[in-house]
């Protein structure tokens, strides 16, 4: 056999000084690929909006869990951009976020510092609910809560907590058919301002049609006397619920359900 079959197992004794190479290539072949932990430690913003540029981030779950050194640099890579998206739904438009990748006993750190920049702030406000509408006390208490109004912060969760309150408001009053004809959210991120837009169509307003009964025990008419409107009396919600509470607390019943 000649020298040139040395890599072989079975090689002969004359070339059995090259074995050792073979088997420094095989270990090398088997060694398993380096895995490790990666921390977060994120600065710049606190509460909420710490918490949402943490999620944005997406390494919480490598803080227990092994990560290759390609995983931890491809994430550090894309935290910057996800952290800046992350923070726009509270008004800041122009955050940005910068830092540094280290590598430890343990594995990686990633040290990122967030700078929110100026809030994007509403400067052109305008929620407009019909007259008529206004005058009931649950409508003007949704429009004096509204948030946010002209010199606040553009927050988005809270103009959809705000609409929506509005929106339920105007139905429990009886306008069963409003609807938004109009809504804006305009945003100048060159200038950090925000223009919002509302208007809303109440359609008619729904009252109250005969009132029956189903499913008790008693001589028509008896339970009239639990009823807190007149037939032709503008629908209200809370009628409705009175109306449920009191059929419960007068203990004939162990159920009660009311369907408008």
């Amino acid at each position: 056999m000649s020298c040139m079959d040395s890599f072989s197992f079975f090689s002969g004794r004359g070339c059995g000084r090259l074995l050792p190479l073979a088997g420094a290539a095989l270990s090398v072949a088997w060694a398993p690929a380096f895995a490790a932990h990666l921390e977060l430690q994120i600065d710049g913003v606190e509460g909420p909006l710490r918490d949402a540029a943490v999620s944005a981030a997406g390494m919480q779950e490598y803080a227990s869990r092994d990560v290759t050194a390609a995983q931890a640099h491809r994430l550090y890579d894309r935290a910057p951009k996800q952290i800046a998206a992350a923070l726009e739904p509270y008004g800041y438009y122009n955050a940005t976020a910068d830092g540094e990748l280290k590598e430890t006993p343990a594995g990686y750190t990633a040290v990122v510092h967030v700078h929110l920049g100026e809030p994007t702030v509403v400067s052109d406000y305008a929620v407009v609910v019909p007259d008529i509408a206004r005058d009931e006390k649950i409508v003007r208490k949704a429009l004096a809560t509204f948030y946010p109004k002209k010199g606040d912060r553009l927050d988005h969760a809270a103009y959809e907590k705000s609409k929506a309150a509005v929106q339920a408001a105007l139905l429990s009053t009886g306008y069963l058919d409003a609807k938004l004809t109009t809504k804006s959210v305009e945003v100048s991120r060159a200038e950090n301002r925000a223009s919002l837009h509302l208007t809303w169509d109440l359609g008619t307003r729904y009252r109250y049609g005969k009132t029956t009964f189903e499913g008790g025990q008693f001589y028509e008419g008896f339970l009239d006397r639990y009823i807190p409107w007149h037939e032709g009396d503008f629908y209200s919600q809370d009628d409705l619920l009175k109306l449920q509470q009191q059929l419960i607390d007068a203990d004939y019943f162990a159920v009660v359900e009311v369907q408008p």
